[in-house]
């Protein structure tokens, strides 16, 4: 099965589990159920019932793991969120994709590295960017965010100052 994300990127996605396929069923209802607020679905997300999420470090209370974030079921779940969002009129779609101006060679030129670095971020989404016009944009804080790391020159994000 293919997903087409918000930001374009089409990524092909893996059989699910008959318990992640129940929970995603659930996921799509409650996205089109309009008495269903932003704020719940968040907490269906990030609940018990999802099978995606790591129910084993903390009894109870399922976490974010790195196998979590590594599973491409979960950028889904993220992506309806945003979807959720959009829905709710809390973000208006063409105003979020319009702060997407900085193209792949001028983020790469800005932090000192091959433009092929920069879309290795992008596709492994490390970095968030839209992609249009035929190619990926990121937006300019997001550029901003990121630095070269001294470990095998590689991008990381800076944290910021507190």
């Amino acid at each position: 099965m293919n997903y087409k994300f918000l930001n374009n990127r089409t990524l092909e996605l893996p059989d699910a589990s008959p318990a992640e396929v129940s929970f995603l069923d659930r996921l799509q209802a409650a996205l089109a159920d309009e008495s269903v607020s932003h704020e719940q679905f968040v907490a269906l997300v990030y609940g018990v019932d999802n099978p995606i999420l790591d129910h084993d470090a903390v009894p109870g209370h399922p976490l974010v793991s790195k196998a979590t974030l590594a599973n491409p079921w979960f950028r889904v779940c993220n992506d309806y969120i945003t979807r959720k969002q959009i829905h709710c009129g809390a973000i208006d779609l063409a105003q979020m994709q319009a702060g997407y101006t900085v193209d792949v060679p001028t983020a790469a030129e800005q932090l000192g590295v091959s433009p092929q670095a920069v879309r290795a971020g992008i596709d492994s989404f490390k970095y968030d960017a839209l992609f249009a016009k035929g190619q990926w944009w990121m937006r300019p804080e997001t550029v901003a965010s990121l630095k070269l790391s001294r470990e095998g020159g590689r991008l990381v994000k800076v944290p910021k100052p507190t």
